[in-house]
């Protein structure tokens, strides 16, 4: 089982993420299929890894370039940002006293999330298709987002 703390930690991991996406997605892409380029490597490197490495890697690129992997990535990060309240209610007292106050803040995010779920979908879909952008790469899921579905019923 993760304590709450852990799970915390574990939910800033998705910012962290986010900001490494696309030099991850070029670092399996080297070692799948490695460039020699002067920007990754210096004249003295040679970097032969080994096939399980290159098959982990390669694993890895494919699932973090897929349309419906970046849209699940950016959906949880952005579902999950106020869940951040689990740290402070862990505290001291008055860490605790001003968490339990922010629960109403949270709840009204979430009814505000819900009142406004097509505003939302299009906000993050519109994150979703800019870091498929980012990794080169392009949306290839139709009806993921409500946007997508009002378009195919026209």
């Amino acid at each position: 089982m993760v304590c709450v703390k852990q799970w915390v930690e574990r939910h800033d991991t998705f910012s962290t993420i986010l900001e490494l996406y696309p030099f991850l997605v070029e670092t399996w892409n080297e070692i799948c299929t490695p460039t020699s380029s002067s920007k990754l490597y210096s004249d003295s490197a040679n970097w032969n890894w080994d096939t399980g490495t290159r098959s982990v890697a390669n694993g890895l690129r494919h699932t973090f370039l897929s349309f419906e992997h970046i849209a699940a990535f950016i959906l949880s990060k952005e579902l999950l940002t106020p869940m951040k309240l689990a740290e402070s209610l862990q505290g001291r007292l008055n860490e605790v006293y001003f968490a339990f106050k922010k629960v109403d803040e949270i709840t009204s995010f979430y009814h505000q999330l819900r009142s406004n779920v097509e505003t939302e979908h299009r906000r993050a879909y519109a994150k979703a298709k800019r870091l498929a952008e980012d990794v080169d790469n392009e949306e290839s899921v139709l009806g993921l987002f409500i946007e997508d579905r009002k378009d195919q019923a026209l």
